[in-house]
């Protein structure tokens, strides 16, 4: 009778420590969430920082590309006045020579 009682009490002790230990894993795994939480928002954080660079980036190349297609359009602007000037000279040109000739 003692025997059996004790491999009773055995086999309640092993019971227990089992529960014990998940009891323990159960509690550790909200901590395990929680890391994992705090290194996604910190994720998310960082992809917040580079898309607000990003988008202050892609504005002053907006900026950048304005500023470059007005000064095409003035270069387009000189250049049309040098065509005119161009052809100008060229017609003052031939009626000097028919003078000349």
């Amino acid at each position: 009778m003692l025997g059996a009682l004790q491999r009773m009490l055995g086999a309640l002790q092993r019971w227990l420590g089992a529960v014990q230990r998940m009891l323990g894993s159960v509690q550790r795994w909200p901590c395990g969430l929680q890391r994992r939480q705090g290194a996604l928002q910190r994720m998310l954080v960082t992809l917040q920082r580079r898309q607000g660079a990003l988008q202050r980036w892609l504005g002053a190349l907006q900026r950048r590309q304005g500023a470059l297609q007005r000064w095409l359009g003035a270069l387009q602007r000189m250049l049309g006045t040098v065509q005119r000037w161009l052809g100008t000279l060229q017609r003052r040109q031939g009626a000097l020579q028919r003078m000349l000739g």
